[in-house]
């Protein structure tokens, strides 16, 4: 195997996280409502366990319906909830739409200005949030649908807050609610997303860094060979078992010529400082990072991984150095 996704790779060791989605997709499916957060660093999967459940999710007949928060958006109100909503108003007929948003939900029409006015974000924040609730409710009357949203970190204050009053009032609707959350991120409304986060109705979902073993199978891959132990320990200590550092790490030392083998143990690990983070993984569903890292390297890092998560790392080793050319 000459490459490995980045979706694949930040999957392995997660069977206990896939079976909790998998649980919450099967209950909303029978008409249960659940809500899952899945946190964590930048890098270690969260998106690609969305991704996961969004797939598990419409092969059970779920409707999903997805949003991302933006980091340059969090000052647009109402963000996430256009993502969700507009799309399935947009596509409906005249007489769907006119069912969907018919009272409680009318406030809908004139939130996103589909009444044939200028959209007006600033009516009464309870009457709109009563009224997106009954609008999720009647397309849940339709179908089980999923709320798939990445990067609740970066949603609006507005968007929060509605999310807050949603999961509260879910009771027996079939709604599955499934947010990602990087922790610490600077700027956070860190007060709205704990009180998401404390709802009895969610579930928390930390994923944990990868096992030597996990690193040793991803070099494997990479460099088309079986790594050797002191490599394979370096590559684990210099990014901390976050799957995405380690892809880069690898690739990093594949366009640097270095082999998987013991001698280059030190070389990859001083690879790591200018551009990996050292996160220590608390063993209780946590990690800790020191605060210098944040402001240069986890946005990008994040950004990368959303871009591979569709497509494998490439696959360049013969027109590079490993394995070596014989001709």
């Amino acid at each position: 195997m000459g490459g490995v996704s980045a979706r694949s790779a930040t999957l392995l060791e997660r069977a206990s996280e896939l079976a909790l989605l998998e649980e919450a997709i099967a209950g909303t499916a029978a008409g249960a409502p659940h809500a899952i957060l899945i946190e964590g660093p930048a890098g270690i999967g969260k998106t690609a366990l969305l991704w996961a459940a969004r797939q598990g999710a419409e092969r059970e007949g779920l409707r999903v319906l997805a949003a991302r928060g933006g980091e340059l958006e969090r000052e647009l109100s109402l963000g996430i909830e256009r993502q969700l909503f507009e799309p399935p108003l947009v596509r409906a007929s005249q007489a769907a739409r006119a069912e969907l948003l018919a009272q409680p939900a009318t406030a809908v029409g004139r939130l996103f200005g589909l009444d044939g006015t200028d959209s007006d974000p600033s009516a009464d924040e309870y009457e709109s949030h009563n009224a997106l609730y009954w609008l999720c409710a009647r397309l849940a009357g339709h179908s089980p649908i999923m709320l798939a949203i990445d990067d609740v970190h970066w949603s609006d204050a507005t968007s929060l807050r509605f999310l807050g009053y949603l999961v509260r009032r879910l009771d027996d609707l079939p709604v599955l609610l499934a947010l990602t959350r990087r922790v610490d991120e600077p700027g956070a409304d860190e007060n709205l997303l704990a009180g998401i986060a404390a709802e009895p109705l969610v579930q928390v979902i930390r994923p944990g860094p990868l096992s030597l073993g996990a690193v040793h199978e991803l070099a494997r891959a990479r460099f088309e060979t079986e790594p050797q132990d002191g490599f394979v320990r370096a590559c684990h200590q210099a990014t901390g078992g976050i799957p995405l550092f380690t892809l880069q790490l690898l690739e990093e030392a594949r366009t640097r010529c270095l082999r998987p083998v013991e001698i280059h143990a030190d070389v990859v690990a001083e690879l790591a400082p200018s551009g990996y983070p050292r996160w220590s993984w608390t063993g209780s569903g946590g990690y800790r990072l020191p605060p210098s890292w944040w402001p240069s390297m986890s946005r990008c890092l994040a950004r990368k991984l959303k871009f591979a998560m569709s497509a494998s790392w490439p696959v360049s080793a013969k027109a590079r150095c490993w394995p070596p050319r014989t001709n």
